[in-house]
């Protein structure tokens, strides 16, 4: 799945802060980014990306999608109430701790998923 920015922030509910609501600093306007996860929450719907460094939710109101097609690695699991479309991998003991921290065999193992995934991607860094 590929999205656009089309907006780098939102105005959430008075009585919701959205996670990642201002990206004017990580994501550029116009640019397109791959989808690894999607997660659907009492505050909004988020698109995770990743950076070449970290996965990180966005609100999905700052893209349009401009392919649809979903990876079929993914599986939808429920999370204490939170719908989450994402491989097996995410769903992991403290998987993204793990992952921010840059746990060496999680690391690895995201690598090869990614590439399964998006096979066009090429990582700077790794």
């Amino acid at each position: 799945m590929k999205v656009k920015l089309i907006k780098n922030k939102v105005n959430s509910n008075k009585d919701i802060i959205m996670m990642n609501s201002d990206t004017s600093e990580l994501l550029k306007i116009g640019q397109n980014y791959y989808v690894f996860a999607i997660s659907i929450e009492l505050e909004g719907v988020y698109f995770y990306l990743f950076d070449n460094f970290y996965l990180f939710p966005v609100p999905s109101q700052m893209f349009e999608i401009v392919e649809s097609d979903i990876p079929v690695q993914w599986k939808i699991t429920n999370q204490d109430g939170t719908i989450f479309l994402c491989p097996d991998l995410f769903n992991e003991p403290y998987f993204y701790d793990r992952f921010s921290d840059h746990d060496i065999s999680l690391v690895e193992k995201f690598k090869s998923l990614a590439s399964e995934m998006y096979p066009q991607l090429k990582y700077a860094k790794w």
